[in-house]
């Protein structure tokens, strides 16, 4: 259960995993790498067959994989570690029942499954429908990489609603990156905009503060999807769906008290037909770079009540520079054409593109983005000798963000500068950090208080 998940790495954090990166490299010391030896002097990234690894790591594991993941990304110096701590580490990993998690994802991977909670496909938490209380059955041949059945079922507390998601994937080649059929209905509510913040933010789990909109979501698609393409991850699609404005339940709050929220944004309803495409390729774990275009266009020949098209290109990349930073640039910029309706609309402000401002802002045609943030090594806070310091593997990150629009309610950029703190949590994903962020709100338009972002960043689960 993705709640269950989520306790366990705040765990994590409590607890403390006490390795820590000496000399070198803004990588952090994750839980993947504790196993690895120390880089000999050429600096190789492979870890001899006959090193000696914890119980917790046995060969084949998912410790292991994500090993040998990580250390394909990080260079050599990066996994220098202090090896008195490892074994500790990953007992404390094991403690907070690493193993079973490990265990239970192998039988996702292969096998069929039953979970109750919070999760799935209906999101765990969202301010207009709450928390939504899920039955999740997964169907699958005992092939591994057969046909696959995904249903899902849902209470929304908030809202009083009942919710469901229903997929079907029939794989045409036995590779599990080959093409396969795929083919889904849901009702439920997806959130519209840029502003994507990953787990919803940590403060809508205590006050109902989710910095995202919402719109309610009923219909089905169909398509093909291919991992393993020569071109890179593609998906290709028709959607149908009745798309419904949400209200607002300002009294609920999933802990805490709750909290008086501003009004959920009404939508542009009607019943939206289109065809959809994805292309992503690279890896910022594998290869410091990643791309993805989506396009959308609907209407005209296909029927339904809208008629307009949308394009995204999103893209990232990581480089070492001198002394050992860490540079991370991402960008995006997004156009629409025809009669979009609002919730198509190009977006910037908020979390996922301008930290400081107001989710959407700015609203318009046409949107560009742009982040950087400089992830400084460990050994800023190594180097206090502080005891606290010393072992909290806290990294610092400058950053700064801008945007604009163009055709839409303003002209002009939108821009931002902060400092974060983050603590790494492990190598899920691309990577996954707990982050605070401050960031300031910069030129004319800006708003007058610093604003404090607290989150899951990058690949958790």
């Amino acid at each position: 259960m993705r709640g269950a998940r989520i306790a366990l790495l705040i765990a994590v954090l409590a607890a403390g995993a006490p390795a820590a990166v000496r000399a070198r490299g803004a990588a952090p010391p994750d839980s993947a790498a504790l196993n690895a030896a120390p880089p000999d002097t050429g600096a190789s990234n492979t870890t001899p067959p006959d090193t000696a690894v914890a119980d917790t790591a046995r060969s084949g594991g998912m410790l292991e994989r994500l090993q040998r993941q990580d250390q394909d990304f990080y260079p050599g110096e990066a996994l220098d570690l202090d090896r008195s701590l490892a074994d500790s580490g990953l007992a404390a990993l094991d403690s907070l029942g690493f193993k079973t998690f490990a265990r239970e994802s192998r039988r996702r991977a292969l096998g069929s499954g039953f979970e109750l909670g919070l999760g799935g496909k209906l999101d765990a938490y969202n301010r207009v429908e709450g928390g939504v209380e899920s039955a999740h059955l997964i169907v699958r041949t005992p092939l591994g990489y057969g046909t696959r059945l995904d249903l899902e079922a849902g209470y929304a507390e908030a809202s009083e609603r009942f919710r469901h998601y229903e997929s079907l994937a029939v794989p045409l080649t036995f590779s599990s990156r080959g093409p396969e059929l795929e083919a889904g209905w849901a009702d439920r509510v997806v959130p519209y905009g840029s502003n994507r913040p990953t787990a919803n933010g940590l403060r809508a789990y205590f006050g109902s503060a989710d910095e995202q909109d919402y719109l309610r979501r009923r219909g089905g698609w169909g398509g093909v999807a291919w991992e393993g393409s020569p071109v890179g991850a593609l998906r290709l699609r028709y959607e149908a769906a009745r798309e419904i404005s949400v209200a607002t339940h300002s009294h609920f709050g999933l802990f805490g008290n709750p909290r008086l929220m501003g009004p959920n944004p009404p939508v542009g309803e009607g019943i939206d037909r289109a065809v959809t495409a994805r292309v992503k390729r690279g890896s910022l774990m594998g290869g410091h770079v990643v791309g993805t275009l989506d396009g959308r266009v609907s209407g005209g020949a296909l029927g339904g009540d809208f008629a307009y098209t949308r394009f995204d290109f999103e893209g990232g990349l990581r480089r070492y520079l001198w002394l050992d930073q860490e540079l991370v640039l991402d960008a995006g910029y997004t156009r629409t054409g025809s009669s979009p309706p609002v919730q198509r609309l190009a977006d910037v402000g908020g979390l996922s593109t301008v930290r400081g401002f107001d989710r959407r802002t700015r609203v318009g045609r046409e949107s560009a983005h742009a982040r950087a943030e400089l992830l400084l090594p460990y050994d800023v806070f190594a180097a206090s000798r502080l005891p606290l310091l010393r072992r909290a593997r806290i990294q610092l990150v400058p950053w700064a963000d801008a945007g604009r629009v163009w055709r839409g309610n303003g002209d002009g950029w939108l821009v931002s500068a902060g400092l974060g703190l983050q603590r790494y949590l492990g190598p899920f994903g691309e990577g996954s950090y707990l982050r605070l962020d401050a960031a300031l709100p910069l030129g004319p338009d800006r708003p007058e208080d610093v604003r404090y972002y607290l989150r899951f960043a990058r690949g958790l689960f």
